[in-house]
């Protein structure tokens, strides 16, 4: 189920370097990726599987306390989920 994460992880691992960011897999051993950092307001981007049958990935950003949610429907493709609303 962590196929789809293990992929992303060159690109997340380079963008967190770059970005000064800090990675983080797997938490609570469910599969997903967090990148965080806090400039005086902490923030997640985090990537997680949404649903194992079909390998769809989720993401969600939070700044502060407001959750953003996004579905990711292909390779680069975003759509703001109902969660966001």
């Amino acid at each position: 189920m962590e196929a789809p994460l293990v992929k992303a992880n060159p690109v997340l691992q380079e963008f967190a370097a770059v970005h000064r960011l800090k990675l983080s897999k797997n938490y609570h051993n469910e599969p997903e990726r967090s990148l965080t950092w806090d400039t005086g307001i902490r923030r997640l981007i985090q990537l997680y599987l949404q649903d194992p049958k079909t390998l769809t990935l989720k993401s969600l950003a939070v700044r502060i306390s407001r959750p953003q949610w996004l579905t990711v429907l292909a390779p680069g493709v975003l759509s703001e989920g109902p969660e966001a609303r």
